[in-house]
């Protein structure tokens, strides 16, 4: 107990007592120091983090933002079927499913279940040279350029969705002829070619697949881009190249970037020379097999040109089993001969 000397309390001291040293204050010195640290480079962790889920997050709504730019509505997996433009379809062209089943039913394989209608709307004449359209047009009367039908262009749509339902989304099939004039006329043939497709999307046309551009890819996605420019992207613009240009050595760092800047790809077959010794069911596998891998890679299409050929179902699971999840076949335009035309006026 402490006593008391002179007037004052005597502190007490403890005879136990040792003064700290001066290693074990910077022990202890070290001790706080590494927990200062510690403690901050967990609130600095924490801050770097979230501002690197802060930049994802811009990223990815950027990237989203380009993408909406860029890429359309178009489906990624389609199998079309080919019918003529005017109606005969509905008597004499490609019949419906439920036909084609009730007719052959000693076929073991089912009918292909075709979800769209793919419609050859221009192309070129092989013979002639002369570019042919498939329906009436006010701007091409204005240019007077094309050899047209007599249907309008809105009435040969309602006639179709009448036939298969409303619902029923149609791809228009339709050949540039620019590309391959010399200037001026290339000017005036862009331009004009332009103003058509402005006007198949006016009518309602859900998708349209331009063939034509072969390796002048730079032109095809600069036309398209001049489309959208008008129209905006509401309505897939596609690009159909042809097979040489998939099995290029190039095509796969030129895929990425096209497909950003086009509303899809699509192989185009519809040119197959068959050889003497080979079937076009055995050809088109041939082609569809080489370039699976890369055409389900960038959800490419294949386009068939069956022509009046009637085995367009035949060719489409040729592809299908081959690994194409996306067929289009485009049956071309139907027009009557004009000798045909003379005889039925003479007969008159």
């Amino acid at each position: 107990m402490a006593t008391v000397s002179g007037g004052r309390r005597r502190s007490f001291k403890s005879r136990h007592h040792t003064p700290m040293g001066k290693g074990g204050k910077l022990a202890v010195i070290f001790v706080c120091t590494a927990l200062i640290l510690f403690v901050l480079a967990v609130m600095l962790g924490n801050y770097l983090r979230g501002l690197a889920e802060a930049v994802i997050e811009d990223t990815t709504e950027a990237s989203t933002t380009e993408e909406e730019l860029y890429y359309s509505n178009a489906p990624d997996e389609v199998i079309a079927m080919g019918i003529y433009f005017g109606g005969e379809f509905a008597t004499e062209g490609t019949k419906t499913q439920a036909e084609t089943a009730e007719e052959d039913t000693s076929v073991p394989e089912e009918p292909i279940r075709f979800d769209s209608i793919s419609l050859t709307l221009r192309e070129k004449d092989r013979e002639s040279g002369e570019m042919l359209l498939a329906y009436s047009s006010p701007i091409s009367l204005e240019y007077g350029i094309d050899v047209t039908g007599e249907t309008s262009l809105e009435d040969g749509l309602a006639e179709i969705k009448s036939f298969y339902g409303e619902r029923i989304p149609i791809c228009g099939v339709f050949e540039i002829d620019h590309p391959e004039l010399p200037m001026p006329s290339r000017d005036i043939m862009r331009a004009y070619e332009i103003a058509l497709i402005c006007e198949l999307i006016d009518a309602g046309i859900e998708e349209i697949v331009l063939v034509g551009f072969d390796f002048a890819v730079e032109e095809g996605i600069s036309f398209i881009s001049d489309i959208y420019e008008q129209k905006g992207r509401g309505t897939a613009i596609g690009l159909a190249l042809p097979f040489d240009f998939f099995v290029a050595a190039e095509a796969q760092g030129k895929l990425s970037e096209i497909t950003k800047r086009c509303g899809f790809l699509a192989l185009d077959l519809c040119s197959l020379k068959v050889p003497a010794l080979m079937t076009a069911e055995s050809l088109i596998t041939d082609r569809v097999s080489r370039t699976r891998a890369i055409c389900r890679e960038f959800s490419v299409r294949v386009l068939l040109g069956c022509g009046g050929n009637p085995d367009c179902e035949s060719q489409t699971r040729a592809a299908m089993n081959a690994g194409a999840d996306n067929v289009m076949t485009a049956l071309g335009i139907f027009m009557p001969k004009e000798e045909n035309i003379t005889e039925e006026i003479t007969a008159e």
